[in-house]
This record gives C-alpha cells, sequence and structure tokens, in this order.
C-alpha cells in the first residue's frame, strides 16, 4: 500500500468512532495531539519535494489555477493552492450572495417597478439617505463577508517591496483604505453583480445632482458601476418629493408652532428659437420656507389675547417721545465701549490676552435676548409657485398656496397666530392685503391670524446703503479725508456704483468694518498721542500693560468723544464744548499752517456750502450753528457720525451672528430714525409698524416667541446663526443653479415638487457624502486676504489729516447729515403719523363691525388693481 493510500484510508469519513483507527482520526483532527492538521499541511506545503521545478515540470504553471481541479493537479504544492483558491472562490461567493440579498439592507427603489412586477425592496427617502453611513457600511462588509473584506483590504494596503517613496501615513490620510478604498471598491463590485445594491451609487448619484455635474459625468460614472444614471435619480428624487409632501401637510399640527419666511424669485428666460408666442420673458415667482419655532408652544401664539390689545388702541396716542423713550441709551452706550476696546485688542498683539474676555463682555454684559448658542434650527422648504409677490393679489394667492400646503385650514388655524415674515416689499405687500380683506370676519380669510414680521437681512441692508449713500461724499470722496469714498478709494476695497444701484452686501460690510476700525484706532491713537504699536510694545517691555478695567474707562471716555450725538453737536458747534471737559476732543489751534505745509485739499470760501448743495432741498442747512463764519469742524463731525452709524451696523452683524435678537432690536428701534431722516422711508415705516407690535400690541409671550425665533442657526454651532431672510435667499440662490436655465415656469413640477421642496436635503447630501469620505467641512466663503495694509493706510490717512483732532473752521467740502436727528424731525412733522393711521385703519376694520350694504362686493375683488384707460388703449 502507498503512502497516498494509507492516507486516503486514514482519512475516510465512515470510520466508526468506537474502534482505534477512529479514535486516532478523530484526535488527530479536532487538535488533541501535539502536532495538529494544520502543521501538517504547512509542512507538506514548505516540502522541496512539494513543488515542480520550473524547468523540469508542467505543473509549476498549475499554482492557484482558477481552471484546473485539485484532483489534476500531481505535485502537492500547487494542488493544496488550487484547492485553497477553490474554498476561498466559494465563500466570496456565498458573501456576494448575502450582500445581494434583501437582508443585506443595500437595496433600495428609486421609483415604481415595472408593469407585473414585485419588489419588497423600501422606496427611496431622505431618511434612508441620512441614515446611510460609509462607517456602517464598513461594519457591515466586515460582519457579512469578512474574507472578501481581508481580500481587498490586504490588496490596498502597502506592501513589502513597493516604491521606497510611497508614503503609507499620506495615503490612510488622502484616501482611507478601509472606510474609503475598500468599502467603495466592494459596494462597486456588489452594484456591479446586481444593480438593485444600489444604496451608494444612488448617494453618489445624488451628490452628482447636488453638484451640478454634466450629463456625461453619470453616464461615463453608471458605466464604470460608481453610480447610478441620471434617470434614476431623477426618478428618486420625484419618489422622495412625494414623501416631502406628505410630511409639510401636518406641519400646521405639529406641537411646536411655524414660521412662515416669503421671498420672490425671477429668472429671465432667453428663446433660444423665436417665433409667434415664443419670446424672451422674466419668470416671476414666490418661494417659501417653513421654521420650526422653538422655545414656545401655539399657547404662546393666542389671537385673542393680540386682538384684545389691538382694542386698547395705544398705537393711536404714539409720540415721538414715546419711541425714542423706549431706545435703551444705557445699552447702546455700553456697546460703543465694547466695540472701542475690542477694535483695540484685536489690533495691538500685546492685548491678545484680553480678546477672551472681551468677547465674553459682549456675550454676557450686553446680552439681550440670547438664543440657545448650540440650536440646531429645523426647516421644511416649500413647493415654490408662480405667484407674483409684487401685486397685492399675488402676495395673497401666494400666502394661500404656503399655508395649504402646511395643512392650515380655518378649522386648524382658529383661534392661532401665525408669524409670516418676508423683506420690505412682503411685509408691506402682506399689510395691504390684510388692509382690504379686513372686512371679512372670518380670521382665516381676512388673514387675520397672519402677522407679517420684517425681516432683518433685508433690513440691514437698507442701513448698509444708507451709510454709503449718505457718507460717500459723492464727487468730493477723491479729495476729502473725512468721506466713506475716500477711504474706500484709497485701501481699493470697494468701486463705486450708480446712485441708483444698491452696493454689494459683502464688500459692503467688509468695506464699512475696516473704514470704522481704522477711524476708532486712530481715536486711541490721539488719546496718547503715540504710535499705537510702539507704544504698547513699550509698555508690554516695562510690564505696564493696562487692564481690561482701565481699559474700559477709556473706551468708555473715547466712545462719548467721537461716537455720540453730543460729540457731533460739539464739533459743529465749538460753543457747546467746554475746553477741561474729559469728554473734549484734543485742539490744533495752529492746524492752518500745517495743512498750508501738507496742501490739504481743503474747500475755499466760495464753495464753503458745497456739502449743503448735495442734501434734499427740505433739509436743514448744517454748515453754521449761528450767524457769522463757521467754527465748527466738519472733518470731524462727518468722522463721529461716521463712526456711530458704523459701530451701529456692525453691532447688528456681530449680534445676528451670536443669536441675540434682542441686541439687534435695540439697534433697530434707532434705525427707526435713521431711515426717515434718509429718505428710507418706506424702511421707517415698516419699523413703526414692528415697534408698534412688539412694544404695544403683542402679549408679552407673543413677544418672546418672535424674538425667540427670529434668527436661525442651521449648524448647531455657537456663532453660526444668520437671518431668515438670508437662508431664505442662499435656498433661491441655489434653486436657480440646481434649476440650470431650463427656462420652466417656477409652478412647473421640476420647480414646485422636485427642487424647491428638497433644496436643503439636496444641499446637504453633499456635505454628509463629504464626512462619509472623511473630508473635512470647507468653507463656502472665499478667504479674505490680511486688511493690516489697508488699516494702516486708513489709520496713516487719519493722522496725517488729523481728522480725529479739533480744527475750528475745517471743511474739506463734504457735510454729512446727522440722520438720526433728521428722522427725529421728519416723524415729528407728522410723518410718524401718517405712518401710525395706516396700522389704525387696518386694526379698526379688524375690531369694529361694520353693517354692509345689501348686495356689496366681496373684498377680495379689490384685490386686483382697477383698469384704466391710456392713449386710447386699456391698460390692465
Amino acid at each position: 500500500m502507498s503512502y497516498g493510500s494509507f492516507l486516503h484510508e486514514f482519512f475516510r469519513d465512515d470510520v466508526d468512532l468506537d474502534t482505534l483507527h477512529g479514535h486516532k482520526l478523530q484526535s488527530f483532527l479536532s487538535g488533541k495531539n501535539s502536532h495538529n492538521a494544520a502543521d501538517t499541511v504547512n509542512m507538506i506545503w514548505h516540502h522541496r519535494y512539494s513543488h515542480a521545478s520550473e524547468r523540469t515540470h508542467e505543473s509549476h504553471a498549475d499554482y492557484f489555477s482558477p481552471s484546473k481541479s485539485h484532483k489534476d493537479i500531481k505535485f502537492a504544492g500547487p494542488a493544496i493552492a488550487t484547492w485553497c483558491l477553490r474554498r476561498v472562490i466559494e465563500q466570496t461567493e456565498q458573501e456576494a450572495k448575502y450582500l445581494c440579498s434583501q437582508k443585506a439592507g443595500l437595496r433600495i427603489r428609486a421609483g415604481k417597478a415595472s408593469a407585473g412586477k414585485q419588489s419588497a425592496n423600501p422606496y427611496v427617502s431622505w431618511d434612508l439617505v441620512r441614515q446611510f453611513s460609509m462607517a456602517k457600511l464598513t461594519k457591515k462588509y466586515q460582519h457579512n463577508a469578512p474574507v472578501t473584506w481581508k481580500i481587498l483590504r490586504d490588496f490596498v494596503d502597502a506592501g513589502v517591496g513597493e516604491d521606497s517613496e510611497n508614503d503609507e501615513d499620506a495615503d490612510s490620510l488622502y484616501r482611507p483604505k478601509d472606510l474609503v478604498s475598500v468599502s467603495k471598491l466592494l459596494m462597486f463590485m456588489v452594484f456591479t453583480r446586481n444593480s438593485r445594491v444600489n444604496l451608494l451609487p444612488l448617494c453618489r448619484g445624488l451628490t452628482l445632482f447636488a453638484s451640478k455635474a454634466h450629463q456625461a459625468t453619470y453616464r461615463i460614472g453608471s458605466r464604470f458601476a460608481q453610480n447610478v444614471p441620471y434617470a434614476t435619480v431623477y426618478a428618486a428624487l420625484i419618489t422622495m418629493s412625494k414623501v416631502e409632501r406628505v410630511s409639510r401637510n401636518h406641519l400646521f399640527k405639529e406641537p411646536k408652532p411655524s414660521l412662515l419666511v416669503m421671498d420672490n424669485v425671477q429668472v429671465q428666460a432667453n428663446r433660444r428659437e423665436l417665433g409667434t408666442g415664443v419670446t424672451d420673458k422674466m419668470l416671476t415667482g414666490t418661494a417659501a420656507t417653513v421654521i420650526q419655532m422653538e422655545g414656545c408652544t401655539w399657547g404662546d401664539l393666542l389671537l385673542r389675547l393680540f386682538l384684545e390689545n389691538i382694542k386698547k388702541e395705544e398705537r393711536a396716542e404714539l409720540t415721538i417721545t414715546d419711541v425714542q423713550g423706549k431706545i435703551d441709551t444705557d445699552h447702546i452706550a455700553t456697546v460703543f465701549r465694547f466695540h472701542f476696546i475690542e477694535t483695540l485688542v484685536t489690533y495691538i498683539p500685546q492685548l491678545l490676552h484680553l480678546r477672551q474676555p472681551v468677547s465674553k463682555l459682549f456675550k454676557e454684559a450686553a446680552q439681550r435676548h440670547q438664543i440657545d448658542p448650540h440650536r440646531h434650527t429645523v426647516v421644511y422648504p416649500l413647493g415654490m409657485n408662480s405667484e407674483n409677490e409684487v401685486s397685492t393679489r399675488g402676495v395673497k394667492e401666494a400666502v394661500c398656496d404656503f399655508l395649504n400646503q402646511i395643512g392650515c385650514t380655518a378649522e386648524t388655524s382658529e383661534g392661532r397666530a401665525m408669524f409670516i415674515s418676508g423683506d420690505g416689499k412682503t411685509f408691506e405687500g402682506l399689510h395691504t392685503a390684510k388692509n382690504i380683506l379686513s372686512g371679512i370676519e372670518d380670521d382665516f380669510r381676512s388673514l387675520r391670524f397672519a402677522r407679517p414680521v420684517l425681516e432683518l437681512w433685508h433690513t440691514k441692508w437698507t442701513d448698509m446703503n444708507r451709510i454709503f449713500e449718505g457718507f460717500w461724499g459723492g464727487d468730493l470722496a477723491r479729495v476729502d479725508p473725512s468721506t466713506l469714498g475716500f477711504m474706500a478709494l484709497l485701501t481699493g476695497t470697494i468701486k463705486p456704483t450708480a446712485e441708483s444701484d444698491k452696493t454689494d452686501y459683502y464688500k459692503g460690510t467688509r468695506t464699512i468694518g475696516l473704514v470704522v476700525q481704522g477711524h476708532i484706532l486712530d481715536c486711541w491713537r490721539c488719546r496718547d498721542q503715540f504710535t499705537l504699536l510702539d507704544h504698547f510694545e513699550k509698555l508690554g517691555r516695562e510690564d505696564r500693560l493696562p487692564s481690561l478695567t482701565a481699559l474700559l474707562q477709556d473706551a468708555d471716555i473715547l466712545a462719548t468723544r467721537y461716537a455720540s450725538e453730543a460729540a457731533y453737536l460739539r464739533a459743529m458747534d465749538p460753543a457747546s464744548e467746554h475746553p477741561d471737559c474729559l469728554h473734549s476732543v484734543p485742539r490744533n489751534l495752529s492746524w492752518r499752517e500745517e495743512a498750508d505745509r501738507a496742501q490739504w485739499p481743503l474747500a475755499d470760501e466760495d464753495s464753503a456750502a458745497q456739502g449743503a448743495d448735495m442734501l434734499p432741498e427740505d433739509a436743514d442747512n448744517p454748515i453754521s450753528f449761528h450767524d457769522g463764519p463757521f467754527l465748527g469742524d466738519h472733518a470731524l463731525a462727518n468722522s463721529t457720525l461716521f463712526i456711530r452709524s458704523g459701530v451701529l451696523y456692525l453691532e447688528v452683524v456681530r449680534a445676528v451672528s451670536l443669536g441675540d435678537a434682542g441686541r439687534v432690536w435695540e439697534v433697530l428701534k434707532i434705525w427707526l430714525f435713521s431711515f426717515a431722516g434718509s429718505g428710507h422711508n418706506r424702511y421707517s415705516q415698516y419699523l413703526v409698524e414692528m415697534f408698534c407690535n412688539l412694544e404695544l400690541e403683542y402679549p408679552e409671550p407673543m413677544r418672546r416667541a418672535l424674538f425667540e425665533n427670529w434668527l436661525v442657526n442651521r449648524t448647531g454651532k455657537p456663532g453660526h446663526f444668520l437671518e431668515i431672510d438670508l437662508m431664505q435667499e442662499h435656498f433661491n440662490h441655489w434653486l436657480a443653479q440646481l434649476a440650470q436655465h431650463k427656462g420652466k415656469e417656477y409652478d412647473h413640477p421640476w420647480y414646485r415638487e422636485i427642487l424647491s421642496l428638497q433644496v436643503d436635503s439636496i444641499l446637504h447630501i453633499t456635505r454628509e457624502m463629504e464626512q462619509n469620505a472623511r473630508l473635512e467641512a470647507r468653507r463656502k466663503a472665499h478667504t479674505s486676504p490680511h486688511l493690516n495694509f489697508e488699516l494702516i493706510e486708513i489709520m496713516k490717512s487719519c493722522k496725517k489729516f488729523q481728522l480725529h483732532v479739533r480744527c475750528d473752521g475745517r471743511d474739506f467740502g463734504f457735510h454729512a447729515k446727522d440722520h438720526f436727528s433728521a428722522g427725529i424731525d421728519v416723524l415729528g412733522d407728522g410723518k410718524l403719523g401718517e405712518f401710525v393711521k395706516k396700522g389704525v385703519r387696518e386694526h379698526t376694520n379688524m375690531t369694529e363691525e361694520l353693517q354692509m350694504p345689501e348686495g356689496y362686493e366681496d373684498p377680495t375683488v379689490y384685490l386686483d388693481p382697477a383698469i384704466t384707460f391710456e392713449d386710447g388703449q386699456s391698460m390692465w
């Protein structure tokens, strides 16, 4: 008997265990002997007689043979290798079958199955997509396909003997092998085997859609099993939109109240082929989003309590003094003091240790109504429509459409008030529609339950434009250093635009912040008459740096000296200032000689009133407060007014980012007057209406609910709040980007169902996939360059022209207007009563019961403009 025959007989499966043969066989195979089966196979594998010579035997080519059976291979080495390969193939086949089965949970349906086919796979939804995680997928593979996983993992690992320049750490950093490379590779292999196993490829397809990928990217990626085709993505979006639509229908029934924000959208649709009835046209529509309110319940928004306050008619007796009395001057002074000291500690390296305490002052000492810093606001975009909110009927129809989408009806809204917010146009349109409909008894049909809210970003942008209009300097911007235009042109931070154009928000904010910072630092320089950096460097060497308390006292003095209403009056009329007063500005009596040597561009006597000619005809001439020659300092006055306006603007920017709506409201009460005094009468009127609501009419729970939800935080991170209307503007921007100029009406399903309902989810999937790929989130804005050079140029200019030193009689030509004081005069001359009267008219219709004559028209008829007849044509 050969040794092979002996082993064949020894390892027979039918051996009786009660025999000596069976006992020995069991001991060997169960590992009870000192040398187990693995040791024997290993010895056979490594024995020199197990392997055929490469030159003398054909079996040398049979190692790991994919075609031959191990029984057909003579040498032990190749036979064992081929046998092991077969066992691995069998195992990977079992693993692949499981991963392709429904039990694995990797199969989802993008749309309806074909006729006659049934499928138990779940339909795709945003919840399923959000639950997808590469980490979870990796664990699933490691548990259910360990052999396949190990093979692929070892394959992508850097092996010994490879290129020595290969940096394994860098490879793991830029392309993590276990989480990304192996999992992704295995998923694509499974997707190639069975196209229904499409979880990751579908998520990748949705990411391509969110990234505005070209159609060719879908086609090529689908061919390489990297993603599903575009048709599948489109079908998935339709399926998910239906789920989103159903979820929106129940929003108004949720325990947490809803806030609705609206905004108009428009796009120019240029037709490639013009013809009869086919022309270029402007497409208009309205988009909206529902904010899930936090920190309040529907019980805080009882309409009955609000209507009871309306009946008191407190707004009818509102006076200028009442509005001024609501301005918290102590809080405003505190805010100015903090901005002055923050500018200093940000610029001076030796005061770096004070930055955190100063930031804490803003968050605590200046706090008014702080929203939870870690709040993660939940939002629900709605389906847009083609209503034009510029028209009264358009805004009413748009509101009714959005209310219908969230399940708000006469029955569900009974007794509740709901905030509906938007920019000035939306705010005014809502009030106009409510005024026309106020004769209707039903609270729902009359929109009486809807409470318009003026949104903050457009209001803030309006104030930024007010600053540029009021302080740019016109043609004098190139010669008058006290103008905003001079500093902007000096640093090249923003280019002048036509007077009718709005200033770019981000460029304008950056410019205002930079110029205000330069002015404030020069105010600090004038305090000690030293170069700031050298002065504090010396104090640091001598260990004599001032404390935070001492700097706060100095900041209070400087803010009162250079950024208060009293400071402007003192700059214009030196007789009102006592030379020894702590708040007096340093005086230079010999400034004219220095100006002659430095060739300052002063206005001559014949053009002394040049700046006044730039003011409106009904404005007071600010050149002199008394008869005789002007003894004030226009440059100092211009600087004072600009610093005051700029700091208030930057205070709103900061308060918004921190989520303190109360601090924002304190500034809005000042802007109420500033808008009136600068010709922005509409926004002044809007703020008067908001003042009456918040200070006179809203019950405290309703007022608190608005402050708690006037700002949103989409990240849950402190310092990342933004205005609701700015969030809606972001959505509108991405709607236009995702639509890719298809030229469809806004009520087309492409916009209404697919894009607008899911815009937030579409935008989030790119971030989620980046996180799945272990990519750190990148900022969506461009990084601002360091502004030290521009800041130094502004400070040099302030020092050269002594902008913060009193020079009696100085006039470069430009005369800024005190918008706040002018606003007091404008509103005091009857504008406040006119603004209030419009609101009183609406409230009278709401609270008084009128007997209407028989056959009167339904008020909704008057939502349409009247038909006029001009030049022989009927004008609709």
